[in-house]
């Protein structure tokens, strides 16, 4: 018998079947392959015990002048600043608009609950639920103290209620002897609490009270039902009770309602109004930005669906930064931040707002239009960036000057050194340009001494080239897709992206990547969702990444649960299956840091177990060859011994680590494994079967002694301990040939 050294090709191989990948890997999840050689992923620890509101999409770190290393994470609900390695998360969201209360009385709560209802007549109408709302200067209402009122974090609103629907004739009636008016209104969706406004009766008294008596605002004090039907509603007026039951109230008339709904700090322990003051400070609400969508939605606008599914010069809707995948994009000015919510403002966080917030009270970020000297500021950008070289910051597909819409090929720049100059004058260096093919902008990154660009249909380089143009735009590729805006990497003199079909990089020119596993990924991903795939790097160990939801991630908010792995330095690809929402490399503490679609912020590359438990939980992770043959695969081979070769050196356990080598036997191409008979360990065995061997290893195993008869064998190594860290090197068989059949 003879010693056969058995070392298999690098990278993982889905490009053929299993059996035409003779000789390498087939299947992984959690490895890496350094130096060729296949090891256990690193784990991850919570970088904070915080959780953060809704999925984050984006993230930035920067430092200050002072040493303080800040990171920005922009997320389907809010903007957050982490001010330190592992603390908090102050909420930054900028105030999308804000109701200042003219008027006493126009709160409502009902005993024993911490729901409150507000009129707000101005802004009820373009609020959502989910949104976040600020309140100021409310006083105590029915129990609630102000103190469980007044936030400046914002409480979320559960209900939004606004309708002025005109109401059919004779469907007020009064009950005698009570100050109850029933309204008939079929299928409404009021609540005991709301505010109503009713306008417009006309005709005479009904029921002995008068119209003006009944014409103002009102609270609901009952929802009529047939049923389970809902037929109207009850308010009570002031002062009069009914002298009779009667029916009134003129030909048509209007019932408004403007009210949001949200639950405080405390129960109410009595059914009242208040709470609010029109007088100095008078009370306030603060509309946060609306909340975004956390899955991709189709139609034919930006954003609408997949990314570049519509051909060139396809009719496209209006999209704006509420009604597509809530996107962030966000860029350093010096030590100060800029950040747009995609398809909609552009805002500014001094660093001296940020040194100064705290969880509680937060300095929020502000529209760069409200800044001093705001000139021509764009109010809408698909995304925005700061040129490093020339300090200037530019907007794309942001509206014209003087235009509200936004122009999907424009690229806007402000003039150097000054975010909030707009205005092109030949006293400042301001200016804008289109880009001529393709139908509409994508998204950008950073690269070295230049921005990459991508449309729809085409490619772009934008470079400063100083006066009198200062920005030169360079087409450097036509037809060549991105999957989703932030399915992109940028390391070193490259750019490395993922398409509607493959994967590119661009280091001067454009070349699709040679995928060994490029029909796996793209036949498992759901396309539906693309939008939601973001990229990342681990520059440590030459790595670029692509975390997407696959095709068996459940609806419905679809979160990923895939990545694929490109490792640039050595060529090779791998993948596996982790929740990634957001990656960013070399953050606060030299790390790569990533946040999980369960709102947690993840220190990568630490230990070798899931830190998202407690107490933290292993990784399972395991690699899977192709059958190789033996020897020439027309014979079989008796295989008696193994001689592993495998490290735990990098294990942090507190048991002795193992890892679990299995070996199958195949006869024929396609054939299944079955559990094996007694082979004789003289001969072979009679019966056609295959053989499968399971053993556990540990650093010292020295030999794994077993029976197998096969013309081709395949192995696998696996692990599910805590602590352990292994890699594999290259196994020796003992083996004897055994014959023909």
């Amino acid at each position: 018998m003879a010693l056969k050294k058995i070392q298999l090709r690098p990278g993982i191989f889905r490009e053929g079947t299993n059996y035409a990948n003779q000789g390498g890997w087939f299947d992984c999840d959690k490895i890496r392959f350094r130096f060729t050689f296949p090891e256990k992923m690193k784990g991850w620890v919570k970088n904070s015990t915080a959780q953060f509101i809704g999925i984050c999409r984006a993230m930035i770190a920067w430092g200050t002048l002072a040493g303080q290393n800040y990171v920005g994470l922009g997320t389907t609900s809010k903007y957050y600043v982490q001010l330190s390695s592992g603390g908090s998360f102050i909420d930054i969201t900028p105030i999308r608009v804000t109701t200042t209360f003219a008027a006493s009385n126009l709160m409502s709560v009902n005993s024993g609950s911490a729901s409150i209802y507000i009129r707000d007549v101005t802004n009820a109408g373009t609020a959502t639920v989910g949104d976040y709302v600020n309140i100021a200067n409310a006083v105590t209402v029915g129990g609630i103290t102000a103190a469980n009122i007044n936030t400046q974090t914002g409480w979320v609103l559960t209900g939004v209620f606004y309708s002025t629907a005109p109401i059919v004739a004779n469907v007020i009636t009064t009950t005698n002897g009570t100050k109850t008016i029933s309204v008939a209104w079929a299928n409404n969706t009021l609540e005991v609490g709301n505010f109503i406004s009713v306008a417009g009766l006309t005709g005479g008294s009904i029921g002995g009270i008068t119209l003006a008596e009944m014409t103002g605002v009102f609270v609901v004090t009952s929802i009529l039902t047939s049923g389970v039907t809902v037929t109207g509603f009850t308010y009570s007026v002031p002062t009069t009770n009914a002298t009779s039951t009667a029916s009134g109230g003129g030909s048509t008339y209007t019932i408004g309602v403007s009210d949001v709904k949200m639950t405080v700090g405390a129960a109410a322990t009595s059914t009242t109004i208040g709470g609010t003051t029109g007088t100095p400070p008078a009370t306030t609400l603060a509309y946060q930005l609306q909340v975004g969508l956390n899955v991709s939605t189709t139609g034919d606008g930006w954003g609408s669906g997949t990314w570049s599914r519509l051909g060139w010069g396809t009719g496209y809707g209006v999209v704006t930064a509420s009604t597509a995948l809530r996107l962030w994009s966000h860029d350093t000015f010096g030590q100060d931040l800029i950040i747009n919510v995609r398809d909609g403002g552009i805002y500014y966080e001094a660093q001296t707002s940020i040194a100064a917030s705290t969880e509680t009270a937060p300095v929020r970020a502000v529209n760069i239009t409200t800044l001093t000297g705001a000139n021509n500021v764009p109010t809408v950008a698909r995304e925005i960036a700061v040129s490093g070289t020339s300090r200037h910051a530019l907007a794309f597909a942001c509206n014209p000057y003087g235009e509200s819409d936004a122009s999907p090929m424009l690229i806007r720049w402000s003039s150097a050194e000054d975010i909030t100059d707009w205005q092109p004058r030949t006293d400042n260096s301001a200016g804008d340009i289109i880009m001529s093919t393709g139908s509409q902008f994508i998204t950008q990154i950073h690269a070295k001494q230049q921005i990459v660009i991508w449309t729809d249909i085409s490619m772009y380089a934008l470079s400063y080239v100083g006066a009198p143009y200062y920005f030169g735009l360079e087409q450097i590729g036509y037809g060549t897709s991105i999957i989703g805006p932030n399915a992109k990497s940028s390391v070193d003199d490259s750019v490395y992206w993922m398409g509607d079909n493959a994967f590119y990089r661009y280091n001067g020119r454009i070349e699709q990547l040679q995928c060994t596993v490029k029909d796996y990924i793209f036949s498992r991903l759901n396309a539906a969702q693309a939008e939601k795939i973001v990229s990342g790097t681990n520059l440590a160990l030459g790595e670029v990444m692509w975390f997407y939801v696959s095709s068996s991630s459940p609806g419905p908010d679809y979160p990923i649960d895939s990545y694929v792995t490109y490792n640039y330095l050595q060529e090779l690809w791998y993948y596996g299956s982790l929740a990634r929402s957001a990656w960013l490399d070399f953050a606060q503490d030299g790390l790569p840091i990533a946040t999980g679609e369960d709102r947690y912020l993840y220190n990568h590359e630490v230990g070798n177990d899931d830190g998202s438990t407690n107490p933290a939980s292993p990784i399972e992770a395991y690699i899977t060859s192709s059958p190789f043959e033996v020897e020439e695969g027309d014979s079989f081979v008796f295989v008696r011994q193994i001689f592993p070769d495998l490290t735990f050196n990098t294990s942090d356990g507190t048991s002795p680590p193992s890892a679990t080598f299995t070996i199958s036997g195949y006869n024929y191409p396609g054939a299944g494994i079955t559990e094996p008979t007694l082979i004789n360990s003289f001969g072979p065995d009679t019966a056609e079967v295959t053989a499968v061997s399971t053993t556990e290893l540990n650093q010292f195993t020295q030999q794994i002694s077993l029976r197998m008869r096969a013309r081709s064998v395949s192995v696998k190594l696996s692990s599910t301990g805590l602590g352990v860290a292994w890699r594999f090197g290259a196994p020796r068989f003992e083996i004897r040939t055994d014959g023909r059949r």
